[in-house]
């Protein structure tokens, strides 16, 4: 697909940019997506009980941690933020668990 292509299939690909429109100061930080969506916090928009999770802080290539931002802001305002199961490192989990983790679940040992 060219650039010209992914603009026509989402108008808000502007000139083929897939993260969601510019980076320029005018669209970057509280400003993203528009100024005055985003109100307090990472992604909670005007709308109460309304959140963004794509194209927001700093801008829309932040992949997982748009996500994980808004995700957050929902747990805090449910008021389930500070629960045990909630500040679970996983990646921790995974380091000190490696060695005992069976490898290759699944997968035929020709192609492993």
């Amino acid at each position: 697909m060219t650039p010209r292509h992914q603009e026509m299939n989402n108008p808000s690909a502007i000139r083929g940019n897939m993260i969601g429109g510019s980076a320029i100061p005018e669209q970057y930080a509280e400003n993203r997506p528009l100024p005055g969506i985003i109100t307090s916090g990472a992604s909670r928009t005007f709308v109460p009980q309304l959140y963004m999770s794509n194209s927001i802080h700093p801008y829309g290539a932040t992949h997982l941690a748009s996500g994980y931002l808004a995700a957050v802001e929902v747990a805090e305002d449910l008021g389930c933020r500070d629960v045990p199961w909630w500040r679970a490192q996983p990646l921790d989990w995974f380091l000190e668990s490696m060695g005992r983790l069976p490898m290759n679940l699944g997968v035929d040992p020709r192609w492993s």
